[in-house]
């Protein structure tokens, strides 16, 4: 027992002495009930904690900072390109057409093959490193946290839009999840339905800003209306695939969009 490390004056000295072995604590402290295997356990765990830690954290930063150039351009030709379908104010420009914003097809920028080549190559690696069980829970944390960021950056905290633009983030928003199929290439239990799990509020927000006609009409009337909470969620779910995000969190995506007039 660890207890007896600590108590008697021999194993105290024993293991004071071999660097392999568990430092007892002051002998003024209270006197742990714990094994040596326990505490070793627990070393271990800890150690194994920090590591994955520092890889979610290394991934998501390089990511996220190959994203912000990604971003950067975006919100660049917003503002300064003249052929925009939007004026600075956020507003659609008189002079557009309603039959180019309906016929135009979604451009995906190619500052976002970085990112996702990136994000690609760091999953290919991470599932041929760690062990599955470890894999798993790297790929849902490192997903999860990347989701987040972007669906704050790109949908949420950002100028309105029009329905094209929408369908542009939906296309970009389904990239990332298409990247993660095949860098995984099946090697995750669970197929693409756990591949995608991570990813389920983005592809959510991306899906209600790319809505148009009847469909938009109802998602619209649904959550700013009288529905109740059963059978809004019943309509995300039909609409979107999911039905993870709030209400409350949904109708700030819908404002987005400068058709919703709510």
């Amino acid at each position: 027992m660890w207890r007896d490390v600590h108590r008697v004056p021999a194993l105290r000295s024993h293991a004071e002495a071999n660097p392999l072995l568990p430092q007892p604590g002051h002998e003024n402290l209270e006197v742990p009930n714990d094994t040596i295997f326990e505490v070793f356990i627990n070393k271990y765990t800890a150690i194994i904690i920090r590591a994955e830690n520092m890889v979610v954290q290394q991934v998501c930063t390089e990511v996220e900072a190959q994203l912000k150039a990604h971003f950067y351009t975006y919100d660049l030709s917003y503002t300064q390109c003249p052929s925009h379908t939007h004026t600075r104010s956020g507003s659609p420009d008189p002079n557009t057409s309603k039959d180019f914003l309906v016929s135009e097809a979604p451009l995906i920028s190619q500052t976002l093959l970085a990112p996702l080549s990136l994000l690609s190559t760091y999953l290919s690696y991470l599932l041929s490193t760690f062990s599955l069980t470890t894999f798993t829970a790297l790929y849902r944390r490192i997903s999860t946290n990347l989701s987040e960021h972007i669906l704050h950056r790109q949908i949420l905290f950002r100028g309105t839009f029009n329905a094209t633009e929408g369908r542009a983030i939906l296309a970009e928003c389904e990239l990332f999840l298409e990247t993660c199929n095949a860098a995984l290439a099946g090697g995750l239990p669970g197929g693409k339905v756990r591949v995608e799990a991570p990813w389920s509020k983005l592809l959510q927000a991306g899906r209600l800003v790319a809505l148009e006609g009847d469909l938009w009409d109802e998602v619209v009337n649904s959550t700013f209306g009288a529905s109740d909470q059963e059978e809004w969620e019943e309509i995300m779910r039909t609409v979107t695939g999911h039905s993870d995000l709030s209400k409350e969190t949904v109708g700030s995506i819908l404002r987005r969009r400068n058709d919703c007039r709510t």
